[in-house]
């Protein structure tokens, strides 16, 4: 049986989508003005989604302003005002929050899940040429020319949704900011059970018993590319409970390091790339500055990616620094153990940065107005437009879980059956049946007929498979 997950004839605007979104999350309540002690009233929703709109397009309040002719209340000052004073970095941060929120809570994500009660998360940066001269942007001849450009970096969670972007210039090392969302992004997640059995019997050694029951306990791992790999990464994921799972890019370069009575030694028969045993005495040293550091970051009392350019910046022969980096070694040399070993490991790192980079696609395509160049140049106008554009694109992802919970409803035991397998197969921030462009009709009349979901209902849904 041939499943159209998508009516043919299904064709939304972006304002519809954003305007239905809206009706069961209320993600505009958090586009408070900024000036709260005076308490001033929320904009009128359709000049906030014109707003987001020129924002996340790239198109600017002007060219936005001329596109809503049918709307006389969308004038150039309504979309200035709103744009001054109610869409900051934070309050679009918080509005995409609600999205995911009600995303993570919708049964129908469990389609689009490996394993029950595990997380997989996925980040990358998308690179875009600059149009204005900017403090926050660099050369990068590989991928800009002589133009200068930044990167729009975006954390994916494995059923869909964008649950963090921030942005930074193009020759500052993506490392850095891969814990800002990976600390943002707090998901409630149920804790594998440990096998009580086995943890009877079992002793204190270092066994492969233990060490499966150890695995069932991690559940959350993430996934990044060459440019996002560095040991303090791995070292601080572990300490937090995360497995990094980065994708190698010249697995046969990685270096692999041992410990003290279990040497790793370049063999001329065998190509491994032996490195030095790993310095457990400085880890030791420093451990109580190690746990401080950890905590410091769990109650964000500061940006990681601040705390770490810190860190870094300071000689090599800074002790932290060195501490983290020696169990950095030894947590990315287990891995790269494991990586080397297991296939469908391989495949499901691959599959999560693959998912990533098609979201891409949709960004590009967001990407409407001056040829693609971007027109701003302060650090909270860029934070403004990615976070605009992760909205639109979690709108997207939103609306369609919506669609297909609608259809999931009225589907019999078999059909329902048929759309979930066809469910699995797809991405959930499919757009063919959105329209971006054209002119922007906010009135009244389009939303008269826009999809309406019970979500009380979705929650009666036969368990997912």
């Amino acid at each position: 049986m041939n499943v159209e997950l998508y009516a043919p004839e299904l064709y939304v605007t972006i304002f519809e989508v954003l305007h239905t979104v809206n009706e069961h999350t209320g993600f505009t309540n958090k586009l408070t003005h900024k000036m709260v002690e005076y308490r001033r009233a929320i904009m009128p929703n359709v000049i906030n989604f014109a707003s987001i709109i020129s924002w996340g397009c790239n198109l600017g309040l002007g060219l936005m302003a001329k596109k809503c002719k049918k709307s006389p209340d969308i004038t150039l000052s309504a979309l200035e005002k709103t744009s001054n004073w109610h869409l900051s970095s934070k309050n679009l941060l918080d509005a995409n929050d609600k999205i995911i929120q009600i995303i993570d809570s919708m049964p129908i994500n469990a389609v689009f899940k490996e394993e029950e009660n595990l997380l997989r998360s996925a980040s990358d940066g998308q690179k875009y040429t600059m149009a204005l001269n900017s403090i926050h942007a660099n050369y990068s001849a590989k991928y800009f020319g002589k133009e200068k450009g930044i990167i729009i970096y975006s954390f994916m969670a494995e059923h869909y949704p964008v649950v963090y972007t921030t942005t930074f210039s193009a020759g500052e090392f993506e490392a850095w900011f891969i814990l800002d969302g990976l600390l943002h992004y707090q998901p409630v997640l149920q804790p594998k059970p440990k096998r009580k059995e086995k943890a009877q019997v079992i002793d204190t050694t270092d066994t492969d018993e233990m060490r499966e029951d150890d695995d069932e306990e991690i559940n959350r791992l993430h996934s990044t590319d060459q440019h996002g790999i560095n040991y303090i990464n791995s070292a601080i994921c572990y300490l937090l409970g995360i497995e990094f799972q980065p994708r190698f890019k010249q697995i046969h370069k990685v270096k692999l390091y041992g410990v003290a009575g279990m040497p790793i030694t370049q063999q001329l028969d065998y190509q491994i790339n032996a490195g030095n045993n790993i310095n457990t005495k400085i880890i030791a040293e420093q451990w109580d500055n190690i746990l401080r550091l950890v905590a410091t970051l769990k109650l964000k009392q500061t940006t990681p990616s601040v705390l770490l350019k810190r860190l870094t910046s300071y000689s090599n022969k800074h002790p932290l620094n060195v501490a983290l980096q020696e169990l950095g070694k030894l947590v990315q040399t287990i891995f790269v153990l494991k990586y080397m070993h297991l296939e469908d490991l391989r495949r499901i790192i691959n599959h999560q940065l693959t998912q990533i980079e098609s979201m891409h696609q949709l960004s590009d395509e967001l990407n409407l107005g001056h040829d693609g160049l971007i027109q701003f140049a302060t650090k909270e106008e860029l934070l403004v437009m990615a976070r605009s554009k992760q909205l639109l694109i979690n709108s997207i992802v939103c609306y369609n879980y919506l669609y297909q919970t609608q259809k999931l409803i009225e589907a019999s035991p078999e059909e329902r059956k048929e759309i979930q397998k066809a469910l699995s197969q797809s991405a959930a921030f499919a757009y063919k049946h959105i329209n971006f462009q054209g002119e922007y009709d906010f009135s009244d009349e389009v939303v008269e007929n826009t999809l309406k979901v019970d979500l009380n209902q979705s929650f009666d849904l036969e368990e997912m498979d």
